[in-house]
C-alpha cells in the first residue's frame, strides 16, 4: 500500500513552479476578498479547484449549446480559470496520491511544464492499473505539447498492456487528445500504427453492460473505432506508406456495419 504520508520537506518541483503560479495568482494587495470567489479565500484542495472548474466547464458546455459562445471561446476561458485558481493551491505540501489531480489543474490551465512535474512524480507508484494506464496517457498528451513526440508515442503505446476493465480511456486519448498534436511533425507513421493497435484495445474493452456509463460506451464504440481509423488512414497516405494505408481500409471496411441488401 502507497504511503499517503504529506512531504516533510518542499518537493523539488515546488520552489519551481512557486514563482509562476504567483505570477499568475496577481498581488492581491489593496482588495477585499470576495467570499463567493474561490480565489480569495485562502488555501484550496486540489478536490475543490477541480471542482470548481467542473462546473464553470459544465457553464460553459450550456452556452455553446445556446450559441452563446464558441468552442474556441470556451476552452479559452476554462484555461483562463485554471490559471487563476493555480494561485489557490499550496504545492509544498503535496501528497504523492494525489499529484495527479494537481497535474489535471495545471494541464487544465495549459501549464505543461507544470503538469509534467506532477504526472511524473505520480508515476513513480501508482495506487493501481487504472491510475498508472490514466496518468501515462496524460502524460504522453504532455510530452506531445512540449514538442517531444517520439517519448508521446511511446507513452501512450506503454499503455496497451491494460486490462480489459480498465482500457476505455487508451483510444479517444490516442486520437483525440495525442495523435492532433503529434501529426505533421514526422512521426505520422508511426502514429497511424499507434492509432490501429489503440483500436485493438478498444474492441477488448469490457464495461458493465446493465449500467448507463456501459451502455453509452457501447454505443459509442463503433463510432470512436471508425473514427480513429479513418484519421489513421489519412496520417498513413501522409506518410507515404500505402502498405499501411491498404491494411487500415481493409480494417475499416471490417468495422462497418453489416449492410442488409434490398
Amino acid at each position: 500500500m502507497l504511503s499517503r504520508k504529506l512531504y516533510s520537506v518542499r518537493p523539488r518541483w515546488a520552489w519551481i513552479l512557486l514563482p509562476a503560479i504567483l505570477t499568475l495568482a496577481g498581488c492581491q494587495t489593496g482588495t477585499l476578498p470576495d467570499p463567493n470567489d474561490p480565489i480569495d479565500v485562502g488555501v484550496l484542495s486540489p478536490e475543490t479547484v477541480r471542482r470548481n472548474l467542473y462546473w464553470a466547464n459544465t457553464m460553459l458546455i450550456e452556452r455553446e449549446a445556446e450559441g452563446e459562445i464558441t468552442p474556441a471561446q470556451s476552452r479559452d476561458f476554462i484555461a483562463r480559470r485554471a490559471k487563476e485558481l493555480l494561485g489557490s493551491l499550496d504545492i509544498t505540501k503535496v501528497n504523492h496520491d494525489d499529484a495527479w489531480q494537481y497535474a489535471e489543474i495545471f494541464m487544465t490551465a495549459k501549464e505543461w511544464k507544470g503538469a509534467k512535474i506532477f504526472l511524473e512524480d505520480a508515476l513513480k507508484a501508482p495506487k493501481n492499473d487504472d491510475r498508472r494506464v490514466n496518468d501515462s496517457l496524460r502524460l504522453a498528451q504532455v510530452d506531445a505539447r512540449l514538442g517531444d513526440y517520439a517519448n508521446a508515442l511511446k507513452l501512450a503505446r506503454s499503455t496497451f498492456n491494460v486490462r480489459d476493465e480498465d482500457g476505455a480511456p487508451v483510444l479517444p486519448a490516442v486520437y483525440l487528445e495525442i495523435a492532433p498534436v503529434v501529426a505533421g511533425h514526422g512521426f505520422d507513421a508511426e502514429l497511424a500504427q499507434l492509432i490501429v493497435d489503440a483500436v485493438a484495445v478498444h474492441k477488448r474493452v469490457k464495461v458493465d453492460t446493465n449500467s448507463d456509463p456501459g451502455k453509452a460506451f457501447v454505443i459509442a464504440r463503433r463510432h470512436h473505432i471508425l473514427t480513429a481509423l479513418k484519421l489513421a488512414l489519412t496520417l498513413a497516405q501522409t506518410a507515404n506508406r500505402p502498405d499501411l494505408a491498404q491494411s487500415i481500409e481493409q480494417e475499416i471496411a471490417r468495422n462497418l456495419p453489416n449492410r442488409v441488401s434490398a
